[in-house]
């Protein structure tokens, strides 16, 4: 009898050898489900050196019946900044769990194993997912987790209850109390307390000597927390924040259990992966996937006050190229893959049509060149803002984009706020952007490059990727105005430390954000102690005195305003960073899997996966 874990170790071999075969080409062939797996032992799975052998796989499942035809894509908008909604009421009682694939009277299916391709990186260096910055943590560790509030999976934007179960912010907006669902137990058993939210809190407010948490954004505001009772806690701020809801449901905010944490070398090994989530670990290979079982004690319950999760089994799979996981979904291997190369995507799409679907999501995110304010020649300002006007963002977004006629092009030109600023409509008719002022542009950069001296640098960028193609582009433009930029190569990881570390002339990056807010823009990139501030250049006063007047404004009209301001101090008085391009993000998967829409986050939001669910045709594996 082959063991969960074998099966899944021969998916993956499967994948990887069988699939290498369709890696040149856009598949031609109907996909195959992968093998099913016997049910779940009871007994712990066995060490990878003890597991069988794998097997033949069974004879392949007929592929799941075609979905009312769809569009190609969902063509991606500008949402609007998230804002807090009415605060909700308490959830049901838990009911007893449902048995595995029983269809509820609002047609969901429960039960079934999701296969998710997680790509293109490599599997996560680390097991505490706090300490990371990368998106595919998220991925492959989230579910495991819960926040004090969360976005709503199906618009990405709204703020609904996680362990909060209900919240109040101070007519000052510089303090907000939050009331816990009760009964909560960690995955070993322990019962959630006050005392840990605190703690997490702090932790990552206060991060201890060499625990990075460069995801801490709006959190560097905690002044500190307050337990009111067993269920109760209030935080204060140092300032006011009419954003601190939205830090709170920041999927990178998950909540550790205290006992854990403080364990020797805290969370150092899948064991340690405890958390309140929807899915508990059940089996993990480095390098490879992470198998999770649902949490029969989790706390939430469906609309129908039945429990969460409907699945029972989520495996994430880890690929490190795009081909591979394409080529992944278009053989049935996986169900889904997400975020997907549009490429590669569109040629599985256009071999299978509407036996599988392909959307887009807007990506809240910034792509960017880093320049290192405390070392010359960066540490003038003339200097970052000679490279600054000497990039040409229209030919390197027209390189970049996917070249299909079908489809938009899926890079964008934006602003020092990515593309959560509410006036990124207007970027392009900036100084340097737009096309009748380049000429202009180009000879300012030279003759700034010219005062302070600088001929010749040095900048650090992925080793392959977006960043790394406009890298070289960018090398040809410099070129043309008499300057030589060097490009030394790493992967993401170093990449990321020597940005942290300070030890950079300028460095070619991009970061995702959880929400479509600019104001996770600002405290990610652009506060002092922010888990981005690489660039070291100090901001100018007026630049502080903006934030704070936005954070204590509400979203609409005056804050709009207030965010076009604060980009003209970006880009005239500080230039900390050159921004460049943002694209979007796309999902491939097939009709049967539901609840896992293309929203704006999506990597980050849809990683909690307690609602997903598998319609009737699905290989339940």
């Amino acid at each position: 009898m082959m063991t969960l874990r074998a099966s899944i170790i021969a998916v993956v071999a499967l994948m990887l050898a069988a699939i290498a075969l369709a890696c040149s080409s856009a598949p031609t062939q109907a996909p195959v489900a992968a093998p099913a797996p016997q049910a779940p032992a009871q007994a712990a799975p066995a060490p990878a050196a003890a597991a069988q052998p794998a097997q033949q796989p069974a004879a392949p499942r007929a592929p799941a019946p075609a979905a009312p035809a769809q569009q190609a894509f969902q063509s991606p908008a500008l949402p609007a900044p998230a804002q807090p909604i009415a605060q909700p009421t308490k959830t049901a009682a838990r009911s007893a769990p449902a048995p595995a694939a029983m269809t509820s009277a609002d047609g969901v299916r429960r039960g079934g194993h999701l296969i998710w391709g997680v790509g293109p990186r490599v599997f996560p260096p680390k097991w505490d997912m706090t300490q990371a910055g990368v998106w595919h943590f998220t991925e492959h560790f989230n579910r495991h987790y819960s926040g004090i509030l969360q976005f709503n999976p199906r618009n990405g934007i709204d703020v609904i209850p996680d362990l909060g179960d209900s919240w109040e912010f101070a007519d000052s907006v510089d303090e907000i109390t939050v009331n816990l669902v009760e009964g909560v137990k960690w995955h070993d058993g322990n019962p959630l307390t006050v005392e840990d939210i605190s703690y997490t809190l702090d932790r990552w407010a206060n991060p201890p000597e060499g625990i990075p948490q460069p995801r801490v954004g709006g959190f560097k505001n905690i002044a500190g927390t307050e337990k009111i009772d067993d269920t109760t806690f209030k935080v204060s701020l140092k300032q006011p924040s009419a954003d601190f809801l939205l830090d709170l449901a920041d999927a990178w905010h998950i909540m550790l259990p205290k006992h854990i944490v403080e364990m020797e070398g805290g969370i150092n090994s899948p064991e340690r992966l405890i958390g309140t989530g929807s899915f508990r670990v059940k089996d993990t290979e480095r390098d490879s996937f992470v198998l999770s079982e649902a949490n029969p004690d989790y706390f939430r319950n469906a609309p129908d006050g039945s429990p969460y999760p409907y699945l029972d089994l989520v495996t994430t799979v880890q690929f490190t190229d795009w081909d591979t996981q394409a080529a992944a979904l278009a053989t049935g291997r996986i169900d889904l893959a997400a975020p997907m190369n549009l490429a590669k995507a569109w040629g599985v799409k256009k071999s299978l049509g509407d036996r599988v679907v392909l959307e887009s999501a807007f990506s809240p995110g910034v792509m960017y060149i880093s320049m290192n304010g405390e070392k010359p020649p960066f540490d003038d300002i003339r200097a970052r803002k000679a490279l600054y006007l000497a990039v040409h963002r229209a030919p390197i977004q027209a390189t970049l984009s996917t070249p299909i006629a079908e489809l938009p092009a899926n890079f964008v030109q934006v602003s020092y706020l990515g593309t959560a600023d509410p006036n990124l409509s207007e970027v392009q008719s900036y100084y340097g952007y737009e096309p009748a002022t380049r000429e202009a542009a180009l000879e300012e950069a030279k003759r700034l490059f010219a005062e302070v001296g600088v001929t010749e640098f040095t900048a650090n960028a992925g080793i392959t990727g977006a960043n790394n193609d406009s890298a070289q582009i960018i090398v040809q433009q410099l070129e043309d105005i008499g300057i030589k930029m060097n490009i030394e190569t790493f992967e993401t990881a170093p990449l990321r430390a020597l940005g942290q570390d300070g030890n950079y002339e300028v460095m070619f990056d991009s970061h995702a954000v959880a929400m479509a807010n600019p104001v996770n823009f600002i405290d990610l990139f652009y506060m002092p102690g922010a888990g981005a501030f690489y660039h070291n250049a100090q901001p100018p006063q007026e630049f502080l005195d903006k934030v704070s007047e936005i954070k204590r404004t509400f979203p609409g009209p005056e804050r709009n305003q207030q965010f076009k301001d604060l980009d003209t101090i970006l880009r005239e008085q500080w230039i900390p960073k050159v921004p460049t391009l943002r694209f979007n993000e796309y999902k491939l998967a097939y009709p049967y899997v539901n609840n896992w829409d293309p929203i704006p986050a999506m990597k980050f939001i849809q990683t909690r996966i307690y609602d997903v669910w598998l319609s009737e045709g699905a290989p339940q594996r």
